[in-house]
This record gives structure tokens, sequence and C-alpha cells, in this order.
């Protein structure tokens, strides 16, 4: 969604990303969580998906603020504020998305001392 963001040099779109982005840091479960629960839970018949704990938290609460900076740099038209912070959370976003490590709660449990494996 970060590359279309990109390619669509939107703020809105960015905005929009760093909102539903900041569901998740904001409650136990991420906006795309929610969509999985109610869609396609029932059809696959798979389990819940896991709560976030406090590092999958402050990885969602650094990834929306990456997001809505980028989209703000887009509506004042400044490509340093627009792009920088767009070309840092794409790439880990999607780092994220598939292979699970999140450098953001990689950080977190650095800084606080916490274990290193899930949740």
């Amino acid at each position: 969604m970060g590359s279309l963001g990109l390619g669509l040099r939107s703020a809105a779109f960015f905005w929009a990303l760093g909102i539903l982005t900041l569901m998740g840091a904001a409650s136990t479960r991420s906006f795309y969580d929610r969509l999985y629960q109610i869609f396609l839970r029932p059809w696959t018949g798979l389990g819940e998906m896991p709560r976030h704990g406090a590092p999958r938290r402050f990885g969602c609460a650094v990834g929306a603020a990456l997001f809505i900076l980028s989209g703000t740099g887009f509506r004042l038209s400044s490509p340093v504020l627009a792009f920088v912070p767009a070309l840092i959370i794409v790439p880990l976003a999607f780092g994220a998305a598939f292979t699970q490590w999140c450098f953001a709660s990689a950080l977190y449990r650095l800084i606080s001392g916490g274990k290193t494996d899930c949740c």
C-alpha cells in the first residue's frame, strides 16, 4: 500500500495509511487484523489473530508517524518530508509483511530489554 501511495504521491492516501496503522498502536488489533477477523477467518476456518503486545504497538506507532509525516510532506510539496519517511517505512513494512520481522518491534525489545520471541 505504501508503494501505491508513493506512486500516487497522495497526501490523503498516506494520511489514511497513517490512521489505519495508528489503530494498531491504539489497540490490541490492527485494521488489517480486524479485516481478517471479519472476512477471512470465517471463510478459511483458521484461528484467531494474536493480539498486539507492546513491541508491535510501538512498531505501529512508529509506522503511523512515518506515514503521516510523508503525507504532510506531499501536502506541503516538500520532497524531503514526503520521500524520506516514505522511503524508510515502505521497505520496512514490506519486510515485516513478508518475513514477520518488524524493525521497530525489535528496536523496542532492544531498548526495553524484553524477550526477543513473538508477542
